[in-house]
């Protein structure tokens, strides 16, 4: 009994730790994730509580891509670019997706309170970032101290071998959160104003997406609080507005209404910029960075008429989407380098099969969770759009949708963390 327990709270922990430690994409371990690593130990622990494993409950259509990726691995040991392959790279990603689909799988028949861990552990996650980012912000500005590298780079070690911990972009300094490149504040703040749902944590959003000077965060967020007027229409917001307004919520108004026209006015020059970025990448127009965005998708037809029919349905391998644009191009002279666009990334590296189901999977999902919690339709769909035009498909965020998965299957939402009863906030 005493063995039972203990296994139970540390099954707890691990989950509560997969979720906290998930948006922190700079730490790792042996090029591992630390959320990774707590959903290895979740997976391990969950396997000797329920003592059966469970494989193809859920997510099909990514247990396939999975499977398609193995075969890839294995066939590019004799395609045209075999020379320049690292099985190693393969294996790796191969046995991190799995780790993460497994894991999730397991969650399936989880009672609810158990599955709370992990949703209050992302929750805390989500918070801590926004306020590491603030705070990323007052330590440079204020004291010219870049915590980032201070800390993470220079202390622990972590951080990417090109940018260290934190980021600059024309020699200044730009946020970039619990990461060394700021593409991974989109999910992050995404994740945020859902879960959070609160005015000032949207405009905090806005303050941080700012400061980090990368155009798909903007549009993410701008996609995301589009959506979230225009598609939902909350029975609770409509019985509020019927209620008196009370003499705290007349002096609170005016003040709220301030600070969101004053923010507006403050990014609506970076707003109108990042929409002209995204204009000119799809209309061929811009700079260089924006002319190599584009090439990943018009160098597309050049590539599938120099490779096999194989090739061009399994691709050529995890982590090196970039090979086929280095090979004809000569962008960046490194065997290994992925592509800055999630639809591409996919099928150069898995292949036309390999994009099929993983989309396939993502839209499954989307369609499911319009009747569950629409906060998770717009979650999902404003990454989807989001990663055309960078690539944001991190295993954190692939873990996030594979929960997604599980949840949906169960009728339940990521963002329902407190209470047990009520259902989703803005589901109809």
């Amino acid at each position: 009994m005493k063995n039972q327990n203990l296994l139970k709270t540390s099954l707890h922990s691990s989950m509560f730790c997969m979720g906290l430690f998930s948006t922190f994409y700079i730490i790792n371990f042996f090029s591992f994730q630390l959320s990774t690593i707590f959903a290895a130990l979740t997976l391990v622990l969950i396997v000797i509580v329920n003592r059966t494993i469970y494989i193809g409950k859920v997510n099909q259509s990514f247990l396939m891509f999975l499977f398609i990726v193995a075969v890839s691995s294995v066939l590019n040991l004799y395609f045209s670019m075999h020379k320049t392959y690292n099985l190693n790279v393969s294996i790796k990603g191969i046995v991190e997706y799995a780790i993460l689909y497994l894991c999730a799988g397991q969650m399936v028949y989880l009672k609810k309170k158990e599955l709370r861990y992990f949703l209050k552990g992302l929750r805390l996650s989500c918070i801590i970032h926004i306020l590491w980012s603030v705070l990323q912000y007052i330590a440079y500005q204020g004291f010219t101290i870049d915590i980032n590298d201070v800390i993470f780079s220079n202390m622990l070690h972590f951080g990417s071998d090109e940018y260290g911990a934190s980021r600059y972009v024309g020699g200044e300094f730009v946020l970039s959160g619990l990461c060394w490149h700021p593409i991974n504040l989109a999910p992050t703040l995404a994740l945020t104003v859902l879960i959070c749902d609160k005015w000032y944590i949207w405009a905090v959003a806005f303050f941080i997406a700012y400061y980090s000077k990368n155009s798909t965060t903007i549009v993410v967020l701008i996609l995301l609080l589009i959506l979230q007027i225009s598609m939902v229409k909350s029975k609770d917001k409509i019985i509020k507005t019927r209620r008196r307004i009370s003499l705290k919520r007349f002096i609170v108004f005016p003040v709220i209404l301030t600070v969101f026209v004053l923010s507006a006015i403050r990014l609506l020059p970076l707003i109108r910029e990042s929409l002209v970025n995204i204009f000119n990448r799809i209309s061929a127009m811009g700079d260089s960075s924006t002319q190599a965005h584009l090439r990943y998708y018009t160098a597309f037809l050049s590539i599938a008429l120099r490779v096999s029919f194989l090739e061009l349905l399994f691709g050529c391998g995890i982590g090196r989407s970039g090979a086929y644009i280095s090979q004809i191009f000569h962008q960046y002279n490194i065997a290994y380098w992925s592509v800055e666009s999630d639809p591409m990334n996919f099928i150069y590296s898995t292949g036309l099969l390999g994009f099929v189901c993983y989309y396939l999977w993502l839209f499954i999902m989307v369609i499911k969770s319009w009747k569950i919690d629409k906060r998770t339709t717009i979650f999902l769909f404003s990454i989807i759009i989001g990663g055309i035009f960078y690539g944001m498909q991190f295993p954190w965020v692939m873990q996030i949708e594979l929960i997604i998965g599980v949840l949906l299957e169960r009728r339940e939402s990521i963002f329902d963390i407190k209470s047990k009863q009520k259902g989703s906030k803005i589901s109809v």
